[in-house]
C-alpha cells in the first residue's frame, strides 16, 4: 500500500530517501510519487474551476527536472486550473487513453484469459455495466478509494447506473475491480492498489440464505417455465431434470450432447472442477434438447441467434420465473433448484449420497479419498437408473399424481 506523506515541504534529501510506493505532498497540489520500479516523478493534482473530478498533470521525472522547477510548473498549473483552463493543455498533455481504467480492464481480460481464467468475461461484463460508465475514462492511477466506495454504495442502494438495488452484485463488482487494480499494480501502472483492503459493501455471512425447494416447489417452477417468453423455459426444465449448474446448461454445446447414448458431457473448460463431467440423460431431457433449433456453424444449443453465443437473459428471466411460480419463499435463486433436486433424489428416491455426488459432479476425492487417484470410471449405466426414476417421478407429480416411490438401491458408488 502506498504511504502518503502529510504536508511537509520537499527537499532533495527527502526525495532521494523516498521508497517505492511513497507519495509525498509538497503543498499546492504538487506531489512526488515513487513507482514500484523506484522511478520518481512530479505531478500536480487538483480541480479545474467549473469541472467535476480532479485531474492529475504529470510534470516530469526526477532528477530530469529539479524540485525548484517542479514548484514553478505546479504554480503555473494551479493558476490555469483556477481560471477554468485545462492545465494538461498548458503542457500539451491531452488525457492519456493508454492507461484509462477502461483500457486496463481490457489488458487484464487478455492476460486473465491467457492464464486460462473462465470467469474473466463475466467479471468484465460486471465492470462494463456498473463501473466503466462512471470511472472508465479515469487514468487508472486516479481511481481513488473514495470514488470506488461511493460507487459501490450507490450500487447497493439503487442509485447506480442501473437505477435499482443490486446488493449481491456490489460485492462481485468490488472483487472484480480489486483484481484489475491488482494487475495494474503488478504491471507498474499504479504505485498501490487503493482498494486492496476495502471491505465488501454487503456482509454475505448475514444476507446469504439457502432456500430449499421441495418437490411441490420444483413442480411449480416447471409449470411456471412454460410461460417464460424465451428459451429460458427448456433450460429451466433441464436444470430440474439434471441438477446441473445454470452455466453448465445455459452454455450447452451440441458436441457435448449424445442423443443415441443419452448422455451429456460437460467439457473440462466449462465445468467447475476443470475436468469433463459425463452424466446420463432421461428420455424427457433428450427430447427437450432435440426440440431446440440447430443452425449451421452455431455451436450452442441455447443460442442467441446468428451465432453470437449462448443465452444471456437470465436476470430478467429469473425475475419473471419467481413471479410466475409464486412460491412461499420470499426470495429464491436459480441455484436453489440444484439444491432442491439433490435433496429430492435422496428424500423421495432414496438415491445413495455417493450417486448424488457423482450426478452433481462433486470431486472423487470428496467421495473416495485416495481411491479417487486410481478409480476413474463414471458409472454411467449405474447412474441411469436414478436419472430415469427421477424423470418418471417428476412427470407423475406434474400430472397431479402421487407416485408410489420405489427406493433405488444404488449402493455406495
Amino acid at each position: 500500500m502506498a504511504k502518503t506523506q502529510g504536508l511537509d515541504l520537499l527537499t532533495d534529501r527527502k526525495i532521494k530517501a523516498a521508497k517505492p510506493g511513497d507519495e509525498m505532498n509538497d503543498g499546492g497540489g504538487l506531489l512526488l510519487r515513487v513507482r514500484g520500479s523506484g522511478a520518481k516523478s512530479f505531478s500536480w493534482r487538483g480541480r479545474i474551476r467549473g469541472a467535476g473530478n480532479p485531474v492529475r498533470v504529470t510534470l516530469g521525472s526526477y532528477p530530469t527536472i529539479f524540485l525548484k522547477t517542479a514548484r514553478q510548473m505546479a504554480s503555473d498549473v494551479r493558476k490555469a486550473a483556477a481560471t477554468g483552463e485545462d492545465p494538461r493543455k498548458l503542457f500539451k498533455q491531452e488525457p492519456s487513453k493508454q492507461n484509462t481504467l477502461r483500457e486496463v480492464v481490457g489488458r487484464w481480460q487478455r492476460h486473465a484469459e491467457a492464464q486460462g481464467s473462465r470467469s474473466a468475461k463475466e467479471r468484465v461484463r460486471a465492470l462494463e455495466l456498473h463501473v466503466l460508465p462512471i470511472l472508465g475514462e479515469f487514468e487508472v492511477q486516479d481511481v481513488s478509494k473514495g470514488a470506488v466506495f461511493a460507487l459501490l454504495e450507490d450500487l447497493r442502494d439503487g442509485k447506480g447506473v442501473q437505477k435499482r438495488k443490486l446488493r449481491a452484485q456490489a460485492n462481485r463488482v468490488l472483487s472484480a475491480l480489486k483484481t484489475v487494480l491488482g494487475y495494474a499494480y503488478d504491471a507498474d501502472l499504479i504505485v498501490a492498489n487503493p482498494i486492496a483492503g476495502m471491505k465488501p459493501p454487503i456482509n454475505e455471512a448475514i444476507t446469504r440464505h439457502s432456500v430449499l425447494l421441495d418437490i411441490d416447489d420444483l413442480v411449480a417452477v416447471w409449470n411456471a417455465a412454460d410461460n417464460l417468453p424465451s428459451i429460458a423455459a427448456p433450460i429451466t426444465k433441464l436444470l430440474i431434470l439434471t441438477g446441473l449448474r445454470r452455466e453448465e446448461i445455459t452454455g450447452l454445446r451440441w458436441d457435448e450432447f449424445d442423443a443415441e447414448g443419452r448422455t451429456l458431457t460437460i467439457s473440462a473448460e466449462r465445468f467447475k472442477g476443470k475436468r469433463a463431467h459425463r452424466i446420463p440423460l432421461s428420455q424427457t431431457a433428450v427430447k427437450i434438447i432435440q426440440e431446440q433449433s440447430r443452425f449451421p456453424h452455431v455451436e450452442h444449443v441455447f443460442n442467441t441467434g446468428m451465432g453470437r453465443g449462448s443465452f444471456a437473459g437470465w436476470r430478467r428471466a429469473a425475475s419473471r420465473l419467481r413471479e410466475l411460480a409464486a412460491l412461499d419463499h420470499a426470495t429464491w435463486h436459480i441455484h436453489d433448484i440444484r439444491r432442491g433436486v439433490a435433496t429430492a433424489w435422496g428424500e423421495h428416491l432414496n438415491v445413495h449420497e455417493h450417486s448424488i455426488a457423482r450426478l452433481l459432479g462433486h470431486s472423487g476425492a470428496s467421495r473416495m479419498g485416495i481411491t479417487a487417484t486410481y478409480e476413474k470410471s463414471d458409472r454411467i449405466e449405474h447412474l441411469r437408473q436414478p436419472v430415469d426414476a427421477w424423470d418418471k417421478f417428476l412427470q407423475t407429480r406434474l400430472d397431479g399424481g402421487s407416485p408410489n416411490v420405489v427406493p433405488i438401491h444404488a449402493g455406495a458408488t
